[in-house]
This record gives structure tokens, sequence and C-alpha cells, in this order.
């Protein structure tokens, strides 16, 4: 596995945008001081949102998969 990447929210959205450039769409995922989860979307179009979702719990999964392959 490999080194443990650790930013604050605002390092993270700051480097996102760095690395997209002109987004088209977003969705941003959070949690707050007390542990609950935030949500905040470039629209308001619910299949926008859950597609952005979906697509980025597949990533997340192919990313768990890749790395439990190479230990």
């Amino acid at each position: 596995m490999g080194d443990v990447v650790k930013r604050t929210p605002t390092e993270t959205l700051v480097k996102a945008m760095e690395e997209v450039g002109g987004a088209v769409e977003c969705l941003v995922i959070m949690t707050d001081e007390n542990g609950d989860i935030i949500t905040l979307g470039s629209t308001s179009v619910l299949s926008t949102r859950l597609g952005l979702m979906e697509m980025a719990k597949a990533c997340i999964l192919a990313d768990v998969v890749k790395m439990s392959e190479s230990d």
C-alpha cells in the first residue's frame, strides 16, 4: 500500500480544481465536526448527482481491488 496522503478539505478541493480545470459538474461529500455527512452538488438535478455518486463509488472500489491485488 502506498503512502497516506492527508490534506485539509480546502486543500483537497483546490487540488481537484487544479487537476481538472474546467469541471462541468461536481458533487462534494464531506463530514462535519459531528461526523454528519453533508453533500453539495453543482446541480439540483437528482440523476446527475446520483450518477456522480455511483461513478465515484465505482472508481473507489476499483482502487480498493487494485490495492488488494498488489499486496
